[in-house]
């Protein structure tokens, strides 16, 4: 068995001894008077044996890793601080006991930053559902009357001196146990915060915050020459909040994008467009403007590359994207010669940046390229023809015929 032979070399990497034999060791046990722990020259050979046993019969798909984890790590204790041997029976049972498990539906609720609910209302936007916690608590109380969640927040309550409250988003997960739904959430939490930053548009004052959410912080900042001296406050972070009915969130490109989020059947073309808006989003985001660049051009290549079936050499990257880019965005020839001219510039601009050419671009460069990337965006999503396309293949016969006709 693959996994019983992982486990066996894990053991050989781990120790046994006292708190103070473990202290300078990379990976070790909770604190107790006999513990194991890992060499440090050790750990990384520790830690891509344990991440094999995980990803072996697709384990990872059903269990979190920490919590896969600390259970491998008390099968070790067992064998090594108890001498109860992990045969290889025992080792089948571990597996099965996790790919056994059921799936269930469950629902993760994170709090949401810098956003506001201007209707006494839930707002839905795809798979993802925003309340006003102090306004709405009663609809989850409704939803899921025998969790004990009225207890929970009373306790909550009585230890912190404070209400749950605020705006909160949810997404529906299936899995087998609640730590691997919230490990699955954070993937959907972070599509979420780079979908928003697109259909919110560049702003430097809004960014709806999932995870890592930081407050805006001051900095005092002194500067000093010989005969001169400045001190300048800075306020860093976002300050502005958003209201989550305003008609931009559910526009023409909103109810697409959120619409798109919600579909199971998502034709292959509607989920390139998806992960090219993650991908601008990201771009957004970036304090950097050449990181921002780059990821704008992962946006377009998301979109437009592709490898012809049965075709040992297809047309260079460059190429794909600046002919489809010109036929899908632009209208007249000049303006397709444009395009194309456009696209040549930032193709070359990311390798620069990429390959250590090129270390800093100006915040103008980086605005024209969003907006180019966008525009196109847009424009897949809108266009009743384009619309129609449901691959990549169909759309490199659409630029064919458009090009030859």
């Amino acid at each position: 068995m693959k996994e019983y032979n992982l486990f066996r070399q894990l053991l050989k990497l781990v120790k046994t001894g006292t708190i103070e034999d473990a202290i300078s060791f990379a990976i070790s046990s909770e604190l107790s008077e006999k513990r194991i722990f890992v060499y440090k020259k050790d750990g990384s050979q520790f830690n891509e044996l344990l991440k094999s046993l995980y990803n072996s019969n697709n384990i990872f798909v059903e269990e979190a890793f920490s919590i896969f984890r600390d259970q491998v790590l008390e099968m070790i204790k067992d064998e090594l601080l108890s001498n109860v041997v992990i045969t290889e029976e025992r080792m089948t049972e571990f597996i099965n006991s996790i790919r056994t498990k059921p799936n269930r539906v469950w629902e993760i609720f994170r709090p949401l930053y810098n956003v506001t609910l201007s209707e006494d209302r839930p707002v839905k936007l795809g798979p993802y559902t925003v309340i006003d916690f102090a306004k709405h608590n009663h609809m989850v109380l409704n939803k899921y009357p025998n969790v004990g969640l009225e207890q929970l927040w009373l306790m909550k309550k009585e230890v912190e001196e404070t209400d749950i409250e605020g705006i909160y988003i949810s997404v529906l997960i299936v899995a087998k146990t609640a730590s691997k739904a919230e490990e699955l959430s954070i993937e959907k939490f972070q599509v979420f915060e780079n979908v928003m930053r697109f259909v919110i548009g560049n702003s430097q004052f809004i960014d709806v915050r999932i995870l890592d959410y930081k407050p805006i912080a001051h900095s005092d900042i002194l500067i000093i020459s010989e005969n001169d001296m400045v001190n300048n406050l800075r306020v860093n972070g976002v300050y502005s909040h958003i209201d989550l009915f305003e008609p931009r969130i559910h526009d023409h490109i909103g109810s697409w994008v959120w619409s798109a989020l919600s579909d199971d059947n998502l034709s292959n073309m509607g989920k390139r467009i998806i992960f090219a808006i993650s991908w601008v989003g990201k771009g957004l985001k970036e304090v950097d403007y050449g990181m921002a660049v780059v990821q704008y051009v992962f946006a377009l290549e998301v979109l437009f590359t592709f490898q012809e079936k049965g075709v040992f050499l297809t047309p260079s990257i460059v190429y794909q994207l600046a002919e489809t880019s010109a036929i899908v965005l632009g209208n007249t020839v000049e303006e397709r010669k444009e395009i194309v001219k456009e696209i040549n510039n930032l193709y070359r601009l990311r390798s620069s940046i990429a390959h250590g050419g090129k270390s800093s671009v100006e915040k103008d460069i980086a605005m024209s390229s969003y907006c180019l990337v966008r525009d196109i965006i847009y424009k897949l999503i809108t266009n009743e023809e384009l619309l129609k396309i449901d691959s990549i293949d169909s759309l490199r016969t659409w630029v064919d015929n458009k090009k030859y006709s």
